[in-house]
């Protein structure tokens, strides 16, 4: 999971979608995001960042803030410590644990 998340610039990204499905065995979570490909990129490009065969999950948002800077950007940042993927939104965060991550590149925003 480590070697999927260490180059990808989170900063002023946007979380257009988020979401949960449970299953008899399995859990996962989808995650849509509006994401600059570097530093010196000017536009943002779509990616869905999937987290499978979940062990735990917190979401806390202020759904007010994360909808006004949904323009500017409501991702502040994004990384993995232990085996846990940490995103830090405008007044709040999502913290995921799970077996596997995958990032894919869905369109340009």
């Amino acid at each position: 999971m480590t070697s999927i998340m260490e180059n990808f610039f989170w900063h002023d990204g946007v979380l257009d979608e988020c979401e949960f499905l449970a299953g008899a065995a399995k859990c996962s979570i989808t995650l849509k995001v509006s994401a600059y490909e570097n530093q010196n990129s000017s536009e943002r490009k779509r990616y869905m960042v999937r987290f499978d065969k979940l062990n735990e999950f917190n979401i806390s948002c202020d759904i007010d803030y994360l909808l006004d800077n949904a323009n500017a950007g409501n991702i502040v940042d994004a990384h993995l410590v232990d085996g846990k993927f940490f995103m830090y939104l405008i007044e709040g965060f999502i913290k995921i644990k799970c077996d596997e991550v995958s990032i894919i590149e869905i369109s340009k925003k």
